[in-house]
């Protein structure tokens, strides 16, 4: 371990401590909306308000969506960010993951090798064809569950879906 991973707090996962992006400038990677959005799934995370997401925390809230609470699944989220997940742990470890997304404008480049009128939309089966060429092995329900809210009526709105995961033109 090298004297400037030895600085960090002992509350960061083990896996992103070893990564060159965490440290103090993971914050500065987020745009100020991020950090706005992140602090607010945070308190809707952080139930009983003590500004620590514990298990019982993630327990409750994987319940709410009706997603599998197992202490099996628990223990292989709490395995990924050591606890006690704070504000600021919980920041630079999203903040770590968000640096990994390619960049937005690339994002787009690889929407607009689909769909060329560079629209921001497509037809939902045009994007899952699009991924059947490319040897994805995503299943139709983890695809679904992830782009419904970006989804109407048959047609992907794929310029949300990338402006949700990197970020507006404006930041």
């Amino acid at each position: 371990m090298t004297s400037k991973n030895k600085r960090l707090p002992k509350s960061l996962p083990s896996k992103l401590v070893t990564s060159k992006r965490i440290n103090s400038g993971t914050f500065s990677q987020l745009t100020t909306s991020q950090i706005q959005e992140l602090k607010e799934a945070f308190a809707l995370l952080d139930k009983d308000g003590d500004g620590v997401v514990d298990r019982d925390d993630l327990k409750s809230m994987l319940t709410s969506l009706n997603q599998d609470a197992s202490d099996e699944a628990l223990d292989q989220m709490l395995s990924e960010v050591n606890p006690p997940i704070n504000l600021a742990s919980f920041l630079t470890a999203i903040g770590s993951m968000l640096c990994k997304i390619s960049p937005r404008a690339d994002l787009m480049e690889a929407f607009y090798t689909i769909e060329d009128t560079q629209s921001g939309k497509m037809s939902l089966r045009s994007f899952e064809e699009a991924l059947s060429r490319s040897g994805s092995d995503i299943k139709g329900s983890e695809l679904e569950d992830v782009i419904r809210p970006y989804t109407n009526h048959g047609t992907f709105y794929y310029e949300k879906f990338v402006n949700a995961i990197a970020g507006t033109k404006e930041n």
